[in-house]
């Protein structure tokens, strides 16, 4: 069996943060459910992560190993079987983390009905934002993020990089200090996604964000994380932590560096490592 032991930090999961220390964690979660078939599925088993106020942490594993799962936990749209998600240090309910982290799936789920702007706006609405206070918050970040033009376009006027920019504003907009994407640019063609990845480190800087990305895109982990979490096959639990120490700000041209590629082969190592 390979030994990754010296090459990677592996997770603590025998001490809580202290507060302060971090911004949400998840100490020792595990979670099952009721598979189509009736029987009990084991999607996550004692998984302990911490993420830092302000830093871009991915999550990166084998199809099927409960990264989705994982995001909607901490998101509070799931309890799970065992452990608990703290933010700032303190353990919360799933109730207590709903409407305080936002969460953008793999599709963007725009409400075909409604303009870009009032999509952008639709969960500031829900959480009782006043029409005109959640638009003018919605055209500050269509300002900065290229998509003024398009305030009273509808989805399908827009190309899929567009609406994944609204999608990204209406999460940024209804959260708190925490965002979770899963898999934002999945289904995007390869030149758009390189795109959105550029525009999406510039979004997270100008945002002052905590955000955890799930990918299947090793190089998209790279370029865009401080750290990488590394998940084994289900039932999913973190089995490396690597820390990506390149300098930012960061553009495509760091995927050509030495420390680049070294970073590749050791993530590629530690998937590999799991299979």
């Amino acid at each position: 069996m390979l030994d990754i032991t010296a090459s990677f930090q592996h997770p603590s999961s025998d001490r809580a943060p202290k507060p302060g220390e971090q911004c949400i964690a998840a100490m020792n979660v595990s979670h099952t459910y009721r598979g189509d078939d009736g029987q009990r599925v084991a999607a996550l088993r004692d998984v302990s992560l911490s993420v830092a106020p302000g830093e871009f942490a991915s999550v990166i594993g084998p199809s099927g190993c409960g990264k989705s799962t994982l995001l909607g936990i901490l998101a509070g749209l799931d309890a799970p079987t065992a452990g608990v998600v703290l933010l700032d240090g303190q353990p919360t309910t799933p109730r207590q983390r709903l409407g305080r982290i936002g969460l953008m799936p793999q599709r963007d789920l725009l409400l075909p009905w409604r303009t870009a702007l009032g999509n952008a706006v639709a969960g500031l609405r829900v959480h009782g934002v006043p029409g005109n206070i959640a638009r003018a918050q919605a055209r500050d970040l269509f300002a900065r993020f290229g998509l003024s033009q398009f305030e009273r376009a509808y989805p399908h006027a827009l190309s899929g990089g567009m609406r994944q920019r609204v999608a990204l504003v209406r999460a940024a907009l209804a959260s708190g200090p925490v965002l979770l994407l899963d898999e934002p640019f999945g289904a995007l063609d390869a030149l758009t996604r390189a795109d959105l990845r550029h525009w999406l480190l510039e979004a997270w800087q100008g945002l002052g964000k905590t955000i955890i990305l799930v990918t299947h895109d090793v190089d998209e982990a790279l370029l865009l994380s401080d750290r990488v979490f590394v998940l084994s096959p289900r039932p999913g639990t973190v089995r490396a932590v690597i820390d990506v120490a390149l300098p930012r700000p960061r553009d495509l041209a760091v995927q050509g560096s030495a420390e680049f590629v070294e970073l590749r082969r050791r993530l590629l190592t530690a998937l590999e490592a799991q299979l």
